[in-house]
C-alpha cells in the first residue's frame, strides 16, 4: 500500500519547525556567548579589584619613601610623577591633597595634619571662627571632649543625648577621628562636609556651584584634625640643650629648655652665648611662648636660630594641637588668637613672598609685628610630624576604583602608620576629565 503524498500543510509546518529550531539554538549560542562574556568580564573585574587591593597595599610603603625624603619636621617636596598617576603594574594611584587651595581644580600630594585646628585642644572662640560654626555648635564640641558633666553656656551634655534617638552619652573624652563630630549635638553633615561629598577639598559640578567662594560650602572637614602633635625631644641630642646637667627644672623632661623658666634659661643661655646674652633675655621674660621669646628676649635672628629648635614652653613629652603657621590655609589662620581674616592674609602674603625664609617661628613677627606675641605664641609652630595621604588607586579603563586615607606619624624619626579610612564607596574624587579618559584609555597610553 502506497503512503499518501505529503500535502503543502504538511510541508508548511515542518518549515514552521525547522524554524523554531532554528531560533532555539540561535537564542541558546546566544546566551551560552553572552554567559562567557560576562564570565570573562567578571573574571577580568575580579582580577582588577584584586589588582587594585594590592596597590593599596603598595600605597602604604611609597608614601613611607616619599616621607623619608624630608627633612625633619618638614613636608617632602615631590615632583608631579610622584604624586599623580604613579603605574603600579595595570593600575595607578593618586595623591588627593584635599587643601584650601582656591582652585576649583582637584590638588594632589601630601597634607600636614598641623595645618589645622586639633578638635582635642582648640578653644571655643578658636572653633567659632571656622566657616559655618554657631557659639551652639562650638560649645557642644568642647562640652564632648571635656571631662565634666557641665554644659558650656549653649552647650550639650548627657541631657542633651539623652533625648536623641537611640539615646546616648557625652563622650567627656578627647575625639578619636573627626567622623566623630557628627555625633555632637548640632553637627550635621552640611557643617562637617559642605557640598563637597566626595571629600576632594573642591567643589565638583555634580555636586553645586563649581565656582563657589562661600567658605560654608566647602565645609570644616579638611580644616580640623585630632592627630597633630610634636615631640619635645630636643633635636640637638649634643647640643648645649642637653649639657646643662640635665638638673630638674632646667630641661622639659624630654630634654628641650623650658623658657618658662629663668633659672633654666640663664643656664642654657650662658653656655650657649655669654653670660651678659643670657641675663638679658632672662631679666626680659617671663615668658608663655617660645615666640614670646622670640619677641621679648633681645636676641638676633640669628641667635635665635641657633636655639630655636631647643626651646619649647612646655614640661609634657609631648605637646599637642600647635598649628603650622607655614602651611596652615587661611581659613585655620584667621581662627587663631589674635590673629582674625586681616591677620591671617597678611600671613599668607608673607609666606608668599618669602617662601625661603619660614625656617623658625620668628617670620610671624616680621609678618604681624611683636604685639601678636603675647596672645598667638601658645598656639603655633612651623614643624609638621604627621601627614594624610589619600590615595586614590584606578584599575586600566577604570575597571575597578579604591581609595583609602592614610595618616602617618614622624615623630619618632621614621614614618608609622596611625590611622587608616576606607573611603572606596565615595564618589568619584578626581574630576570629569580624568574619569572619561581613563574610561577610553589605558593607562599606559595616557603617560606616552
Amino acid at each position: 500500500m502506497s503512503r499518501p503524498l505529503p500535502t503543502s500543510r504538511d510541508a508548511g509546518f515542518a518549515l514552521i519547525l525547522v524554524l523554531w529550531l532554528c531560533l532555539a539554538l540561535a537564542s541558546a549560542a546566544l546566551c551560552f556567548g553572552h554567559v562567557a562574556l560576562l564570565g570573562h568580564r567578571t573574571t577580568d573585574g575580579g582580577r582588577a579589584e584584586l589588582q587594585c587591593r594590592q596597590t593599596v597595599r603598595s600605597a602604604v610603603p611609597y608614601v613611607e619613601a616619599l616621607l623619608g625624603t624630608a627633612s625633619e619636621g618638614e613636608l617632602p617636596e615631590l615632583e608631579e610623577e610622584d604624586m599623580e598617576q604613579v603605574l603600579v603594574g595595570d593600575s595607578a594611584l593618586w595623591l588627593v591633597a584635599p587643601i584650601w587651595s582656591e582652585s576649583p581644580e582637584t590638588s594632589y600630594g601630601l597634607v600636614s595634619e598641623a595645618g589645622k585646628l586639633n578638635l582635642n585642644t582648640a578653644t571655643k572662640d578658636m572653633i567659632m571662627v571656622l566657616p559655618g560654626m554657631t557659639e551652639a555648635v562650638a560649645a557642644a564640641i568642647v562640652d564632648w571632649r571635656d571631662a565634666d558633666s557641665e554644659p558650656e553656656s549653649y552647650g550639650a551634655e548627657d541631657e542633651t543625648y539623652s533625648r536623641k534617638d537611640p539615646p546616648y552619652r557625652a563622650k567627656n573624652g578627647d575625639f578619636d577621628s573627626v567622623e566623630e563630630l557628627l555625633m555632637v549635638d548640632g553637627v550635621d553633615e552640611d557643617l562637617l562636609y559642605g557640598k563637597d561629598r566626595n571629600q576632594n577639598g573642591v567643589i565638583d559640578p555634580w555636586e553645586g556651584d563649581s565656582n563657589s567662594t562661600n567658605l560654608a560650602d566647602y565645609g570644616i572637614y579638611h580644616l580640623v584634625t585630632v592627630y597633630s602633635s610634636e615631640s619635645n625631644e630636643s633635636s640637638s641630642s649634643s647640643g648645649s640643650g642637653s649639657e646643662s646637667g640635665g638638673q630638674s627644672g632646667d630641661q622639659s623632661s624630654s630634654g628641650k629648655t623650658n623658657v618658662t623658666s629663668s633659672s633654666a634659661l640663664r643656664s642654657y643661655l650662658a653656655q650657649k652665648f655669654s653670660a651678659q646674652v643670657a641675663s638679658q633675655a632672662a631679666n626680659a621674660g617671663p615668658y608663655t611662648s617660645v615666640l614670646q621669646f622670640a619677641a621679648k628676649s633681645g636676641l638676633t635672628r640669628d641667635q635665635f636660630s641657633q636655639v630655636a629648635d631647643d626651646l619649647t614652653a612646655s614640661d609634657d613629652d609631648t605637646v599637642t594641637g600647635l598649628v603650622n603657621v607655614n602651611v596652615a590655609p587661611l581659613a585655620v589662620l584667621q581662627c587663631l588668637p589674635g590673629v582674625g581674616e586681616d591677620g591671617a592674609k597678611k600671613l599668607i602674603s608673607y609666606r608668599t613672598e618669602n617662601s625661603d625664609s619660614l625656617t623658625n617661628i620668628t617670620w610671624v613677627l616680621d609678618a604681624l609685628g611683636d604685639e601678636c606675641a603675647s596672645e598667638l605664641g601658645p598656639y603655633v609652630t612651623t614643624k609638621t610630624y604627621q601627614v594624610s595621604a589619600d590615595v586614590v588607586v584606578v584599575a586600566d579603563l577604570r575597571r575597578a576604583v579604591r581609595r583609602v586615607r592614610l595618616v602617618f606619624d614622624l615623630s619618632s624619626g621614621s614614618a608609622k602608620l596611625v590611622a587608616r579610612r576606607d573611603l572606596s564607596d565615595m564618589p568619584w574624587p578626581l574630576g570629569e576629565e580624568l574619569w572619561n579618559e581613563l574610561k577610553a584609555n589605558s593607562l599606559a597610553s595616557l603617560t606616552e
